[in-house]
């Protein structure tokens, strides 16, 4: 019987660095209700290498590719957007073996179907073209921690109603995708970036105002926001940088608005003016990660991101592009090195085709 191997990515750590390998092993079983992907890209976020992963798997949890085997004796299983079948080209929000890897073992549940105009539509990273493969890398945890920041303000489609949504990292993975499904959904927004190359990437969405500079001089986004709303203040936040100001934040929203922080601690339970602005304004602080979403909220964020990149509306931004999993270290290394740094536009992203 032929041996299949694939290649896939470890990562272990002393506490003060990161040693990554690759290692050879064997296809895994494809059980019911599960598909087995072959890996054509995958998303590298800030934390995936230093995330706790179990030792038999790679980390990392969304990629792009093709399905390779289905586990149902039918021929194919039930993904979030339609059946998949050996052949179909897929991205998947969750995987059971880690999306570090030339193949990936994932829930069929958790897979769907690339949006049809996903190639046509799909933005540039600088110095090169994208492609409908890294496009769908990039649709992956960043639009599913937006989608869940988003409904747990109370939002959703048709339900903007005008409304303004202050985006803090509108450049980055998740923050625009917050700005890409708030415009989509009917809201005003507005957005704070760390670059020039942000403020690019992020203008088409950031529609109420140009994007603001939070690494400029102190108050300027708080005087930026209060001139665009004529000193009203905006309804809701979607914080989506490393580390957000949760006091600012708070001084920036409307009484009865909400603030949803994306993956980040939130501030000191001793700050004593983000209390006061919290009791006195009566807001409401939720945080929102992307891996506690449940598969009916997966089913729902495919659902909104299929119909809104067929429409238009969602552009997935890839940013730095490495090839080839012998460029993994580099990978694992860059987000955290850069954890505090100035962001990079788009989702950073391992392009493993030769």
């Amino acid at each position: 019987m032929e041996t299949r191997l694939y290649r896939a990515v470890r990562v272990s750590s002393d506490g003060a660095s990161l040693r990554v390998e690759t290692l050879p092993l064997h296809w895994p079983p494809v059980a019911p209700g599960h598909v087995l992907i072959r890996v054509h890209a995958f998303a590298v976020h800030p934390d995936d290498a230093r995330a706790a992963t179990p030792p038999s798997s790679a980390p990392g949890a969304d990629c792009a590719g093709v399905v390779v085997a289905v586990g149902s004796g039918s021929g194919e299983e039930v993904g979030l957007t339609g059946p998949l079948r050996a052949g179909d080209r897929v991205y998947a929000l969750r995987t059971l073996s880690g999306a570090w890897a030339s193949m990936a073992l994932c829930e069929a549940g958790a897979v769907a179907r690339a949006p049809l105009p996903w190639a046509q539509r799909a933005a540039e990273p600088p110095g090169g073209a994208t492609d409908r493969a890294l496009a769908c890398a990039a649709l992956g945890a960043p639009y599913v921690a937006a989608f869940r920041a988003l409904r747990a303000l109370g939002l959703g489609p048709g339900r903007g109603g005008g409304r303004c949504l202050l985006v803090r990292g509108a450049a980055g993975g998740a923050g625009l995708a917050a700005a890409q499904l708030g415009c989509s959904w009917g809201l005003a927004v507005l957005g704070t970036v760390g670059s020039a190359a942000g403020a690019d990437a992020a203008s088409a969405w950031c529609r109420a105002a140009p994007p603001l500079r939070h690494d400029g001089a102190p108050g300027a986004v708080a005087a930026g926001v209060m001139a665009a709303t004529g000193g009203a203040g905006v309804d809701f936040v979607v914080d989506a940088l490393r580390a957000p100001d949760l006091a600012g934040d708070a001084g920036l929203v409307r009484r009865g608005g909400a603030v949803a922080v994306l993956g980040t601690a939130p501030a000191p339970a001793g700050d004593p003016a983000l209390a006061a602005a919290l009791v006195e304004k009566e807001l409401r602080v939720v945080g929102v990660r992307a891996g506690a979403a449940t598969l009916e909220e997966l089913r729902e964020c495919a659902a909104a991101v299929d119909a809104g990149v067929n429409a238009g509306d969602l552009v997935p931004l890839v940013g730095r592009v490495w090839r080839g999993l012998a460029a993994v270290e580099e990978a694992a290394a860059a987000p955290a090195a850069a954890a505090g740094a100035t962001e990079t536009p788009g989702v950073a992203v391992v392009d493993l085709r030769q």
